[in-house]
């Protein structure tokens, strides 16, 4: 099957859709494990442990909120790009494609689907 090329603009989008994905999961990772205040420990459904949580703060929430917006921003304008118009056949496969095209051009998007 033939590979795609992919428009510098579509790659840099998904560039900063991983970004901003990255860039939550880091923050998940910084915040109390859960957003609202807990105040002793529990388990849960699968039986593991947890301690109790003080919960998010305003800014926190702030913050994961910004980060979701930015996300979802990055990925609306991936998925209504022209670029999708104009693939013939597997338009999935196409999308899949695009999230391993990092770091490259338009001339040197080509990715086996």
């Amino acid at each position: 099957m033939a590979g795609f090329t992919f428009p510098d603009d579509l790659i840099a989008m998904q560039a900063e859709a991983d970004a901003a994905h990255q860039d939550l999961l880091d923050l998940y990772d910084k915040l109390p494990h859960r957003p609202m205040p807990l105040p002793e420990p529990y388990t849960d459904y699968q039986g593991n442990q947890h301690e109790a949580s003080p919960g998010w703060s305003e800014e926190d929430q702030a913050a994961v909120d910004a980060l979701w917006a930015r996300w979802r921003d990055a990925t609306g304008r991936i998925m209504t790009h022209d670029y999708w118009a104009t693939v013939s056949g597997n338009v999935p496969a196409a999308r899949m494609a695009l999230k391993r095209a990092h770091g490259q051009t338009a001339e040197g998007a080509q990715q086996p689907s």
